[in-house]
């Protein structure tokens, strides 16, 4: 049935937030000496919560119990130098946000074809603030490279 991929679809792009939501929080927790990086990543993963639960009823009309939530797997562990572990963090944060940004694009897509108002509405705002947590991350790895990597 067509609406089993876009079920999928929707499974997948909910899990790729509720990660990014989990992942945002354990930078947080990993690197509370940055008082930037706290209060952004605590910002940003409440904004991912808040992506995952726009999509609960949405999936409820293609047949995805999106409630229920399986647990996600933790994140790996700290590293030895703190500002190293803020480069990694933010890397493997970046790639994270970039993974759920590509499961809204395909979303949205299916979507369009699928002529969903209600999906598609949700999908371009959740996309556009996806978007902006990228550009956020990406600044801070450009702002906080040259000083850790020259020191």
């Amino acid at each position: 049935m067509k609406t089993d991929r876009l079920r999928d679809t929707l499974r997948e792009t909910h899990a790729a937030d509720r990660r990014l939501a989990r992942d945002f929080r354990a930078v947080s927790a990993r690197n509370h000496e940055e008082v930037d990086v706290v209060r952004m990543c605590e910002r940003l993963a409440a904004q991912c919560d808040h992506h995952a639960e726009l999509l609960v009823p949405r999936g409820e009309h293609y047949g995805a119990n999106l409630a229920a939530g399986d647990e996600l797997p933790t994140t790996a562990a700290d590293t030895e130098d703190p500002s190293v572990r803020l480069l990694r963090d933010l890397s493997a944060l970046y790639l994270c946000v970039q993974e759920s940004e590509i499961w809204w694009t395909l979303l949205g897509q299916g979507a369009k074809a699928a002529r969903d108002q209600e999906l598609i509405a949700t999908v371009y705002a959740c996309q556009m603030e996806t978007g902006a947590q990228a550009h956020w991350v990406k600044g801070r790895l450009k702002e906080a490279a040259p000083q850790i990597l020259l020191s």
